[in-house]
Order: structure tokens, then sequence, then C-alpha cells
């Protein structure tokens, strides 16, 4: 009699057993804080395109740090504004970029400036020394590399132009 419901639970056991593993894998892994899917947030490649239009871009790279896993992907331009030094480098880049609507969230009289963009919400933008690039976190090719800090002095007039995505 008790039998046949025998057989039967050593067939619904197995399936049981591997229903609730499958569910169960899940939140495992999420308390064990794995990050198994990365969203990955960067700048519109028109922000890009437009401060590009401020001078000469030497190189360009990213830095894609990740954070609470999310990607937050920052576009590095090596730009040549047809300075002398980099003071006033950084002065032609700060009026150029006001010129396309960038307003001066922050700095904008030393070494580096943050803006902002009405038509762009989400980008952060910094202004910056060509010396100070390895604070960015991000890598040059290694023929790149060496020949941008083979000759200080021309490299001395390069601003870095650093686009991140921004939530206010």
């Amino acid at each position: 009699m008790f039998r046949g419901r025998a057989d039967g639970l050593r067939r619904i056991l197995p399936a049981t057993k591997l229903i609730i593993a499958a569910l169960c894998v899940p939140l495992v892994l999420a308390g064990c804080g794995t990050q198994w899917f990365t969203r990955r947030v960067e700048v519109d490649t028109a922000t890009v395109d437009e401060v590009r239009g401020i001078g000469n871009v030497v190189t360009q790279t990213i830095a894609d740090p990740i954070y609470e896993g999310t990607v937050e992907v920052t576009a590095i331009l090596i730009m040549d504004v047809g300075a002398g030094r980099f003071q006033e480098a950084h002065d032609v880049a700060l009026n150029r970029l006001r010129q396309r609507g960038w307003t001066t969230a922050s700095g904008g009289d030393t070494d580096s400036a943050l803006m902002k963009s009405a038509k762009w919400k989400d980008v952060i933008l910094k202004i910056g020394r060509f010396r100070d690039f390895e604070e960015y976190g991000a890598t040059l090719e290694p023929k790149i590399d060496k020949v941008l800090h083979g000759d200080s002095a021309k490299s001395d007039t390069y601003v870095i132009v650093a686009l991140s995505p921004y939530k206010e």
C-alpha cells in the first residue's frame, strides 16, 4: 500500500531538491557579496565629441573603476589647445568650454577646475595638468606614454579633460 507512494516520493524528491538548490544559489551568492552582474555607466559619446572641439586631442583613454557593482567609465582626453604654458592652456580650455555652455562648479583659477553643463546633466568635467595623469587611474599605450613624458616642455602645455558620469 505504501510502496507506490514511496516510489512516487523518490521520484519527486530529486526534482524538489534541484528546484530548492536553484532558488538558494542566488541568495547565497548575494549574501557573499559576489558581483556577478555589473552595470556600466559612461558619458554619452556626443558629449565627448563636443569637448574634443576645444583643441587638438593628443590622445584619449579611459579609466573604468568599479564601485559597488557599477563600472564608472571616465573618458580622458589629453589635449593641446595651442597655449605656451599650462596656466594659459587651462584658461583657454575653460573659456572654450564656457562658450559651449559649460559652467564652473568649483576651481577654475588654479591647477584644475570642475565644470557642469545644462545640456549634459549627467556629466562632470574636470580640467587638470598632464603631469597629474596618474591620479586618474588610467594607462596609456607604452609608445604614447614615452612620447608624452619624453618632452616635458611640450607636455606641460597639455590639459587633461576628464568626463565622468555624474548623478546629483
